[in-house]
């Protein structure tokens, strides 16, 4: 509106330079020569005050990557024996931490290790969180889980957690009895579970689960294959 009416008003003095100047000598058509012009530019000026200035970039969302869970079954027919393997188990570990890191650095966003706030309020929150891994890694948040997550989220600015639980179940290998025709299935399996989960809320973000019918070495490039298939959908919205 305003720009409209400045318009106008150069209009007019135009209009009324133009009906006088026959009466106006030429040194004075050259004195109001520059306002003529002032007031011409006069609306481009204003336009580009009034061009808002561009938002500011959004901040990464941080991601706080809990130490993933390892655990080794040995499988029997009618038995089943949790044993450690601590050599595998780190072989394990590092493997899934490097797998998901890249993957939230492509995803644009921030990942953190819990060490970052060792010997702070929020560190000991995340001890506190570790043991929960098992039902956080399924999607289940408990009260318990949920007061943890609240605090943390006052803590590191309304962070994520990502939670990861892999289990390795080694065991016999399938069979077929010719005499009586019985089959039986190999009982070796691997099985990553992952969650992220909002600390603000306690909502789960996003989660995935994916079961291999066989046992994988950490350094096996089949097994980097199979995690980046699993992580492959990570940052996407629950449906």
């Amino acid at each position: 509106m305003q720009m409209n009416k400045r318009a106008n008003q150069t209009a007019v003095i135009v209009a009324h330079i133009h009906f006088r100047s026959r009466s106006v000598p030429c040194s004075g058509w050259l004195l109001l020569f520059p306002v003529v012009m002032i007031l011409c530019l006069t609306p481009f000026a204003v336009r580009a005050q009034e061009t808002p200035d561009k938002a500011p970039a959004k901040a990464e969302t941080k991601v706080i990557v809990l130490q993933p869970l390892i655990e080794f079954e040995a499988l029997q027919a009618n038995a089943r024996n949790r044993v450690g393997q601590s050599g595998a188990s780190e072989n394990f570990e590092a493997k899934l931490l490097s797998t998901v890191t890249e993957t939230i650095t492509a995803r644009k966003l921030t990942a953190v290790a819990p060490e970052t706030f060792r010997n702070s309020v929020a560190g000991e929150r995340l001890k506190q969180l570790q043991p929960l891994s098992s039902r956080l890694a399924r999607g289940i948040v408990n009260e318990e889980a949920k007061a943890i997550l609240i605090d943390l989220a006052a803590l590191t600015e309304g962070s994520t957690v990502l939670v990861q639980s892999l289990k390795i179940k080694t065991g016999p290998g399938g069979s077929w009895d010719p005499w009586t025709g019985q089959i039986t299935s190999a009982m070796s399996s691997t099985i990553l579970q992952v969650a992220l989960i909002s600390c603000q809320t306690g909502q789960v973000l996003w989660k995935n689960e994916s079961v291999a019918r066989k046992v994988y070495r950490a350094d096996d490039p089949k097994f980097a294959k199979w995690l980046e298939m699993v992580y492959e959908t990570l940052g996407t919205r629950r449906k």
